[in-house]
């Protein structure tokens, strides 16, 4: 199922995805002396197609930065499911 204007989810959209994402936040927290010190809470809200792909994503929000605290919210929902 797709959306309008959006690719369907693929495990290799979702790769490239999550790796981009991850460069993104390391770049942007590793600018700031303060947040690069600081202890973060990161939530992870969505819905993904299987536990693998939750717990990958809580993995590479996990090593974003030493001592980040992960608070899933991460809802998983086949994508055959209605």
């Amino acid at each position: 199922m797709t959306q309008k204007n959006k690719k369907p989810i693929t495990l290799a959209n979702t790769e490239k995805a999550n790796a981009e994402l991850e460069k993104e936040v390391n770049a942007k927290i590793a600018t700031d002396g303060e947040l690069k010190a600081a202890k973060l809470i990161v939530s992870l809200r969505g819905t993904v197609p299987s536990d693998g792909l939750r717990s990958k994503a809580v993995a590479l929000a996990k090593s974003a930065q030493a001592d980040v605290l992960v608070n899933d919210q991460i809802k998983v929902k086949s994508i055959a499911d209605p």
